[in-house]
């Protein structure tokens, strides 16, 4: 928008420091979880029967993972709305798969789309006055499509 010349962007913050402090506080609880359970899940979403057979306790991995996903998704919707928490959940991983090896790859590499969509998308939804949202699941979206035909 131009408002007596000077350009601005459709970028609404509402974000206040409690909420910060609530994803810090929840993204420090979701880091400790996953380290902890990190090794059983990658058993179980391997083979679950050997997994079983190995001694994992699945039923407790899975609760653990569950509550982590639970709150994690809460926390989001309420920061950042459904489409981006529900895009930023699938989107990276499917542009990542295609050139990880291993588990951790993917999370790495899934990481670092995500977090260059946002920057992207933030710049595109300036440069362009689109909201912010929009802009950074599209931005997430083109980047999978390239990955995907890239690989195939």
């Amino acid at each position: 928008r131009n408002v007596t010349g000077v350009q601005t962007c459709a970028l609404p913050i509402s974000v206040t420091n409690t909420d910060l402090w609530i994803v810090l506080a929840n993204g420090s609880i979701l880091l400790f979880v996953i380290f902890l359970i990190w090794q059983p899940l990658l058993r179980i979403a391997l083979n679950e029967d050997l997994a079983i057979a190995e001694g994992v306790q699945v039923k407790w991995v899975k609760t653990c993972f569950i509550l982590v996903l639970g709150l994690v998704i809460a926390t989001a919707i309420k920061i950042v709305g459904a489409l981006l928490t529900i895009s930023f959940l699938i989107v990276p991983v499917v542009a990542a798969r295609p050139f990880a090896r291993t588990p951790e790859h993917v999370v790495a590499l899934s990481s670092f789309i995500g977090i260059l969509s946002v920057l992207l998308g933030l710049a595109i939804s300036y440069s362009i006055d689109v909201p912010g949202g929009v802009a950074i699941v599209l931005s997430m979206t083109c980047t999978a499509i390239l990955s995907l035909s890239l690989k195939s």
